[in-house]
């Protein structure tokens, strides 16, 4: 009998995002992985988000803000409202690469200490160098994006043990 993939919640939290949402909802919705949740949390935009969200993406589990309730608010919202197994927080303007969803998927059960997994984030304007490959703390306890400016190509195919994910595309084991 085939297992049941487990259900994934992703939670993006936006304030007069459209304009970077029309570029990531496509990449989102056109992964391999078939079984997760959008839930978009907009945090009082000006921008027609909310209609633009209704009209374009009925799919999509819309918070509709009065007003901007900060991110960590909204993004606690987003998480209330999840059902998903993993839940995957993205900014507003992240691209996904093809198999996003599947990878870091693929990686939370690897271990049963594996609370978040970490992805690999490189720059919009240049995709060969890396913004983070997850956060590491260093010895003062000041946490950072780990490998920011090295060359993407450079970073180990294999997992590594980072501190946590960065904001942007990180998957957290409800």
């Amino acid at each position: 009998m085939p297992t049941q993939l487990p259900f994934v919640s992703v939670v993006i939290v936006s304030y007069n995002g459209k304009k970077y949402l029309i570029r990531c909802l496509p990449t989102l919705f056109n992964q391999d992985y078939p079984h997760f949740e959008v839930i978009v949390i907009d945090n009082g935009s000006t921008d027609g988000l909310a209609d633009w969200l209704r009209a374009d993406y009925p799919q999509v589990t819309l918070i509709a803000n009065g007003e901007n309730l900060g991110y960590c608010t909204a993004t606690n919202q987003g998480f209330a409202a999840s059902r998903g197994e993993y839940i995957i927080v993205l900014d507003d303007d992240t691209v996904l690469e093809p198999g996003f969803l599947s990878a870091m998927v693929a990686a939370a059960p690897a271990a049963d200490d594996i609370g978040m997994v970490a992805s690999q984030i490189v720059l919009d304007h240049a995709p060969e160098l890396i913004d983070s490959a997850g956060i590491e703390v260093d010895w003062a306890g000041l946490a950072w994006n780990r490998h920011i400016g090295l060359p993407a190509a450079d970073e180990p195919a294999e997992p590594v043990e980072v501190f946590g994910p960065a904001g942007a595309g990180g998957l957290y084991r409800r």
